[in-house]
């Protein structure tokens, strides 16, 4: 034991020379300047014959063809070829589609964008019918023509990367806001055309660019995800979410930071947690979720993506690939939702999305990953499958009533947000290259603790790796931030995840589908609908069930009530690996049941100890023992 609590001691204590190493090292910076959008200079068109192209000409706001005849003075004649001028602007790169960003100037001073795929671009016909539906843009060259002015035009473009998965960019090194992006030391504001240059590189981010600015509904969730800087501090931000939500605050804060660096966890782990707000209407779910979100963008309450009828798997997924190593909120979440939405929760958590065929004939498929964090809100506790439930970490709220000191530190969080908090999020940011350095070790030596800990050292893998994966970026950022709490203590974020751990493994032991089969077993005995003597017999400390009846009328009441029934052949494996299983009242080896005698002839029933939980809690096997009150009741 004295080992035990000197080893705890040690891991508690985190190694002197490695605490005082690289904070000295890092300037701590709580500020970032920012980078209005600048225009990108783009060089006056030369005159195409410069080019090699003699057969074409630029004349006003129109393009011209050289015809094969010639006037009297022998003169080549020049034909108009359109009403308006393009020029190809941005080629914007991108594995799967591929786009050019063309402006438009017609002879009448009008002028228009548009964006294309390049596979439209490349066809006279369907240019055309885009240009077209701009206005009085209109191009009525060969097919042959048009090709020569495109060869003009594709020499002088630019070349883009677009972004369309916001968040961290792993190949760049940077933060992709909708409008913004932060390169680790400034953020640079993209123009009017939503490119921004980063050092050498051009990137186009669509959300808030003109040329999109009447896709309403297209960029609806990229545009909540603008920067926003506020004027609080991390520290700040930290200390005042605990002021309004306590405990629940913490955990948030730990879940937040490992948000951030989600791809780090996932690399050494292959999983990451998901956040489960539990609680009544008018407990503050919402709201909390709100402030956990702002950091990342101007969202409000109704900016939750709902897991209700409506909702399909695929389109949750593809939400959630839509952002990298952020926050995705998820709403109404009940036991009864879709199995198919329960089992995309449950592969969101191992990082799975799904494979989706591209559009060639050589059956190659586009897989679709999760990349995101889920913070998922619910009235119902999620304890349809303990497969689901074991890969959340669940914060419950109760609270209706507040006083008015609490209501007082509502509004100061409240004004807090109003401003933004996007310099909340870069603060974090900035450590990146530490957390890829050090996670691994912090991860291991909280793991190990909590393996070791007489209040945590029963818990299930997953559950040690949920806690971990959430104590270590924190573990690793104390040492380097002034956090408003601390790792230790009794008050500390490991007691209170390690206690939230507890509790839910104690929940997550009383909802496993062995003991909802002896909770549905114990209802329909009470019933009636079992009979003794014939579905079930008491004999000799043990209980006798006939599986063939037993599992009728349990798959009909799991059905009845939509809850999560196994097979048959799977609930009598998991029945006989029980605890309470006994094999030695068996009729023979390798037999699961014994030839017992009821009314109506011999059956072969499966032995269960009564003396074993879940068995000894079911409330009709139990004699009744009357106490004194009982007794004095009855008088």
């Amino acid at each position: 034991m004295n080992a035990t609590n000197d080893l705890l001691n040690d891991l508690q204590g985190r190694s002197e020379e490695r605490d005082t190493k690289a904070p000295a090292k890092h300037k701590h910076n709580t500020h970032f300047p920012i980078v209005h959008g600048e225009e990108i200079e783009f060089e006056e068109l030369p005159e195409p014959k410069k080019q090699g192209i003699a057969d074409l000409r630029l004349k006003g706001n129109r393009y011209e063809f050289k015809s094969r005849k010639t006037d009297k003075n022998e003169n080549p004649i020049w034909i108009p070829g359109s009403n308006f001028l393009f020029r190809c602007l941005y080629l914007l790169k991108d594995e799967h589609n591929p786009k050019r960003v063309v402006e438009l100037t017609n002879v009448y001073g009008e002028r228009a964008m548009i964006c294309l795929p390049t596979e439209d671009i490349s066809k006279k016909s369907k240019f055309e019918a885009a240009c077209e539906s701009e206005g009085n843009f209109v191009f009525n060259g060969t097919a042959s023509q048009f090709t020569r002015v495109k060869e003009y035009q594709y020499h002088h473009e630019k070349q883009a990367e677009a972004i369309t998965t916001l968040g961290w960019q792993p190949e760049t090194k940077n933060y992709a806001f909708a409008d913004a992006i932060f390169d680790g030391e400034k953020v640079l504001r993209i123009n009017k055309d939503g490119v921004v240059q980063v050092k050498d590189q051009l990137y186009y981010l669509p959300a808030f660019s003109q040329i999109n600015k009447n896709a309403h509904t297209e960029y609806r969730n990229e545009r909540k995800n603008k920067f926003q800087p506020g004027l609080a501090t991390f520290r700040e931000y930290a200390h005042q979410l605990a002021m309004v939500f306590g405990d629940n605050a913490k955990v948030g804060i730990a879940f937040f930071i490992a948000a951030l660096f989600r791809d780090i966890i996932y690399d050494r782990n292959g999983s990451f947690p998901m956040l489960f707000l539990f609680g009544p209407k008018g407990t503050g779910k919402t709201t909390f979720r709100q402030f956990l979100m702002r950091p990342f963008g101007d969202y409000g309450p109704g900016d939750a993506t709902g897991l209700g009828s409506a909702s399909t798997s695929k389109g949750v997924t593809r939400k959630l690939a839509q952002f990298f190593n952020q926050i995705v909120p998820l709403e109404e979440y009940k036991n009864n939702i879709a199995n198919a939405l329960i089992e995309m929760l449950k592969n969101a958590f191992d990082g799975i999305g799904y494979d989706r065929a591209q559009t060639s004939q050589d059956n190659k498929t586009h897989s679709t990953a999760v990349t995101s964090a889920l913070v998922i809100g619910g009235q119902e506790m999620p304890t349809k499958e303990n497969a689901l439930f074991s890969r959340m970490v669940v914060l419950k709220f109760t609270q209706t009533q507040f006083q008015d000191e609490e209501k007082e530190q509502f509004r100061i969080l409240d004004e807090m947000m109003k401003d933004g908090l996007g310099n909340v999020l870069l603060e974090i940011l900035q450590y990146r290259v530490v957390m890829e350095r050090e996670f691994a070790t912090a991860f291991d030596r909280n793991y190990k603790r909590l393996d070791i800990d007489a209040d945590s050292s029963s818990m299930e893998e997953r559950s040690l790796k949920n806690i971990a994966s959430l104590l270590a970026p924190f573990d690793v950022l104390s040492k380097r931030i002034d956090m408003p709490f601390s790792m230790d203590g009794e008050e500390g974020l490991y007691s209170v995840l390690k206690d939230i751990a507890v509790e839910q493994q104690k929940q997550i032991s009383g909802t496993n589908e062995v003991n909802q089969f002896w909770e549905i077993f114990d209802k329909l005995a009470v019933d009636d609908q079992l009979k003794d003597g014939f579905d079930y017999q008491r004999k000799d400390g043990f209980l006798w069930i006939y599986f063939p009846s037993v599992y009728d009328k349990y798959n009909d009441l799991a059905v009845r009530q939509n809850l999560n029934r196994l097979d048959k052949t799977t609930l009598k494996s998991y029945l006989t690996i029980s605890k309470a299983f006994a094999w030695d009242q068996c009729g023979s080896k390798g037999r699961t049941d014994k030839r017992l005698s009821t009314k109506k002839g011999q059956k072969r029933f499966m032995p269960f100890k009564e003396t074993e939980s879940p068995i000894n809690d079911l409330d009709f096997l139990q004699p009744k023992i009357e106490t004194d009150e009982d007794e004095n009741k009855n008088e």
